[in-house]
């Protein structure tokens, strides 16, 4: 953000966006909303904000999504998405960090009137939204390009989907059940595959496959050696680097890309 640093937390019970100088001094701080404030469920925030070309986009445990502008924090626009688009927050609050694709935002209230949404990034206005049928995950979506059409892939608390980034078209819907619907992972692309870990749902690959104006996936390997909780998985050189939750507990894990093994 051109020299500083951005970051959100809770102060008592607010939501607040801080934009600290290199030298740690506060440069202007945000109040987006109310904050996620339970004991048993843990309080505190959890996606980070998404910087482009002087704008901070920010999205709440409770949903309300704001664009900031980054110098000054004044908002630009903002809404709650749980509300505007008929979503029910999830046990562990809303987690996903906000995907910029071209003009637009996307997010994923798991909403009756939008499960994954495209907002115009300048004004918040609606581009597409698409019914999923699925609250939303704890997963950050991704985009991915494949045989000239873009997708937007994430985990929702049930499922793996695909969606048109163009016009919003759910594209396929495979069931992918974790623990506690602890649905986590940020997707990951390669090589005309896409990947997801989670916690005692193991760690699965599937091929991609684009027709015109349809694309559907198709499972190549499944591995329960690695369940991914927290943390990532990292794919670096034909190798997945992740840790293991239940199945190998406690225990990094390297897989093969290719096979699984």
């Amino acid at each position: 953000g051109g020299g500083w640093i951005e970051h959100e937390g809770n102060a008592d019970t607010d939501t607040i966006v801080t934009a600290l100088g290199l030298a740690g001094k506060v440069k202007w701080r945000y109040k987006c909303g109310a904050a996620w404030t339970s004991r048993r469920l843990w309080p505190g925030t959890r996606g980070t904000p998404t910087y482009q070309d002087g704008r901070l986009y920010y999205e709440s445990p409770v949903g309300d999504l704001v664009c900031l502008e980054a110098k000054s924090g004044n908002e630009i626009w903002g809404m709650n998405i749980l509300s505007k688009f008929d979503g029910k927050n999830i046990r562990w609050a809303l987690s996903e960090s906000l995907l910029i694709d071209g003009e637009n935002l996307i997010c994923a209230p798991g909403g009756s009137k939008g499960g994954i949404v495209a907002l115009n990034k300048l004004t918040g206005k609606v581009v597409w939204t698409c019914v999923t049928g699925d609250q939303a995950g704890y997963a950050s979506p991704i985009v991915v390009e494949q045989d000239g059409m873009r997708i937007i892939v994430t985990l929702t608390l049930k499922a793996m989907i695909g969606v048109n980034a163009k016009t919003g078209k759910l594209l396929w819907r495979v069931d992918h059940e974790s623990y506690a619907d602890e649905n986590v992972l940020r997707p990951i692309h390669h090589d005309g595959h896409v990947l997801v870990s989670t916690i005692k749902a193991g760690t699965r690959k599937w091929k991609l496959n684009v027709k015109g104006q349809t694309a559907s996936v198709k499972q190549v390997w499944r591995s329960m050696d690695m369940d991914n909780h927290h943390g990532g998985v990292v794919l670096l050189d034909g190798y997945l680097y992740g840790s293991s939750c239940v199945y190998n507990r406690n225990k990094w894990l390297c897989l093969d890309w290719t096979s699984g093994k």
